[in-house]
């Protein structure tokens, strides 16, 4: 964000059911251009960087979604709103980033830039850890269109979510938003997690620090997922990679909001009325 001329941390509070206190927290990626930093995109890696900022797109469409619908739940909106930008300002790779104290005062794991094109997670990390520190949230969900690893797995079919199907506070949030995908036809593929991908990203880095990307090519949809889990002080991560919805497909045409983040709301929404009736 440093290399932004103009960047916002943006923190939107959905009230639905003011009888319980009880909360989920939706943090999103808002990188409203994205060059790579110091880690320069080429020309044609640079086509659709305009949206970058989808997540936070289909952010706002579910806080009206959510107000449209009066759905009865509590929701935290988190996301930084910035661009990505080469400059005298702009965070160096190699760089430390410091991120205070978990929900139980022990000071979290420093996050390191291994790549400056790997910004969504450290943007959205703010949010998680804040989400994280709140007692009244259950669970964090993320959206981004956050790898191109994403793109690879998936096409232009399916998005990614990723979480721990063994957790019973996650599982009900990942079923509901895939049982939804399948309703809208926009559909999510399920990434099952495995631990052995969040140690990879602490081998071979300075200070006990978490790298922002992993150690080669392989499993890249998984290390977005783990450098935020870091944050959570516990909670239950579920990261939705919406990155196949940035791609024209052209047997889903009722669904092309591309880069301006008009899909997988309808799916996302349906998700929380769900999750919703098991939060009151």
């Amino acid at each position: 964000a440093k290399g932004s001329k103009e960047a916002a941390f943006v923190h939107v509070y959905y009230r639905g059911n003011p009888s319980s206190e009880n909360s989920i927290a939706i943090v999103a990626k808002g990188v409203i251009y994205d060059t790579g930093g110091f880690h320069l995109k080429p020309a044609d890696g640079m086509k659709d960087m305009t949206g970058d900022k989808a997540g936070a797109g289909v952010a706002v469409g579910l806080m009206e979604a959510l107000a449209t619908m009066r759905v009865p739940m509590n929701v935290h909106f988190y996301f930084g709103l910035t661009e990505n930008l080469p400059s005298r300002e702009a965070t160096l790779p190699e760089t430390p980033i410091y991120m205070g104290n978990d929900a139980k005062g022990k000071p979290f794991e420093p996050g390191f830039i291994g790549n400056t094109d790997a910004e969504g997670r450290l943007v959205m990390s703010t949010g998680v850890a804040l989400a994280g520190k709140d007692p009244n949230v259950k669970a964090i969900m993320t959206i981004a269109t956050l790898t191109g690893a994403m793109l690879v797995a998936g096409g232009k079919k399916f998005c990614g979510v990723v979480g721990n199907s063994y957790d019973d506070r996650a599982k009900p949030i990942i079923q509901a938003i895939q049982d939804a995908g399948e309703l809208s036809y926009e559909r999510f593929m399920h990434f099952p997690t495995d631990d052995d991908f969040a140690e990879s990203l602490r081998k071979d880095t300075p200070f006990g620090a978490v790298a922002n990307i992993g150690p080669d090519r392989w499993g890249g949809v998984y290390y977005g997922h783990y450098y935020l889990a870091a944050y959570t002080s516990d909670k239950p991560l579920v990261h939705c990679d919406i990155a196949p919805m940035l791609l024209h497909d052209p047997d889903r045409t009722y669904l092309n909001g591309g880069r301006f983040g008009a899909p997988p709301v309808m799916a996302l929404g349906r998700a929380l009325e769900t999750i919703a009736r098991t939060m009151r």
